[in-house]
């Protein structure tokens, strides 16, 4: 098995934006807290989508007097130009009225707020599109796992391993390996690759971002060589180098 440090992330994270340029008027989660789908996450002024949906609904009454006028004169033509006109405000009020529901932001599904916190920013203006969260699914993980480039070979996709978490040391989780990326960095002054995994056992209390040790079941081999094959790898890169 190739142990290696871990990191429990979500398998998607989702950007919760604010959907108009407006005014921040409450909030109602932030980051850390499990919301369930559809419950509020903030809240922004919605004074003048109200006054605009009002002022739409008097203009429509006012059209649709015009058509039952004209509809009585048998004018045919105004009566068309009426009932386009009333067509025209039925559409801005139905816009108005999916604005006021949007000034609601809600979370999509259930999940953890990642990233977040806006209990400062009450009153504060927030452009069309700004990120205000970042949410994650409760119920699909991935395990990021830094492995040592020693080892980075005997990774295949497909093979099955299990974490155990810092924050839950009384029991380990299964993954599978997906992916082996091909870009290294430095972690704890070893050169690792990370490698993705999907958590195949979940439980209500995993949290993105938590820690703990990650061992992948890479095939089978005799005692000797697993405590020894590490110093042999190293002696012969070293007599290479010293080789002439």
């Amino acid at each position: 098995r190739v142990t290696a440090p871990s990191r429990i992330n979500g398998e998607a994270r989702r950007v919760v934006g604010a959907p108009f340029d407006g005014y921040l008027q409450a909030q109602f989660a932030r980051a850390g807290d499990v919301v369930r789908a559809d419950a509020p996450l903030a809240e922004l002024q919605d004074n003048d989508l109200v006054l605009t949906r009002l002022r739409h609904l008097a203009a429509r009454r006012q059209t649709q007097l015009e058509h039952d006028r004209a509809l009585a004169k048998r004018d045919l033509a105004e009566v068309a130009i009426a009932r386009a006109t009333v067509e025209q405000k039925d559409a801005e009020i139905a816009l108005a009225e999916a604005m006021l529901e949007r000034a609601r932001i809600r979370a999509p599904f259930d999940a953890v707020v990642v990233s977040g916190d806006l209990s400062q920013s009450i009153g504060k203006p927030v452009a069309r599109g700004e990120v205000l969260f970042e949410l994650a699914p409760l119920d699909r993980y991935r395990v990021t796992i830094e492995v040592p480039e020693t080892a980075i070979g005997d990774i295949r996709t497909g093979q099955t391993g299990r974490v155990l978490l810092t924050a839950l040391p009384e029991r380990s989780f299964g993954f599978e390996v997906q992916s082996v990326t091909p870009v290294s960095r430095v972690v704890d002054g070893v050169n690792s690759f990370e490698v993705l995994a999907r958590l195949s056992d979940v439980d209500e209390r995993i949290r993105p971002a938590m820690e703990g040790s990650a061992k992948i079941e890479v095939g089978r081999a005799s005692l000797l060589w697993i405590w020894t094959h590490t110093f042999f790898d190293w002696l012969r890169i070293q007599a290479w180098s010293w080789w002439p």
